[in-house]
């Protein structure tokens, strides 16, 4: 069979856990709490995880846009490129740490979301 996404396997075992593996109402709601407690336990590794790459992706921006400064102070060109127009237009849309496309930032919504909402369905 195909592997299971994430959200995909979260749905799956809150349904094994309200419907039981037989049909309705044969698990008990321990079963049910210690399922939602486990995807909840996940999602926040998930998003823990998530948080962390982000911020290493930052960290290394940051260290390796560094010498641009250097070079901007001793090559024309790059500060008339610095200086014109389409530069500032650029950087209003987008933020100087993805500037270097290996350590640009990933949205965290999607795991924050998960996580958000296995802790809902836990309490």
């Amino acid at each position: 069979g195909e592997a299971m996404g994430g959200s995909r396997l979260f749905e799956s075992l809150v349904d094994w856990a309200m419907l039981g593996p037989h049909g309705a109402g044969s698990q008990s709601s321990g079963a049910a709490c210690a399922v939602l407690m486990v995807a909840g336990v996940c999602a926040a590794v998930e998003l823990a995880a998530a948080v962390r790459h982000s911020h290493a992706c930052a960290r290394a921006s940051r260290e390796a846009r560094a010498p641009h400064g250097v070079v901007a102070a001793r090559i024309e060109e790059v500060k008339a490129l610095q200086a014109s127009p389409e530069w500032a237009t650029h950087y209003r849309k987008h933020a100087a740490a993805d500037a270097i496309w290996r350590y640009r930032g990933a949205s965290l919504w999607w795991q924050t979301a998960m996580c958000g909402q296995a802790v809902a369905l836990g309490a």
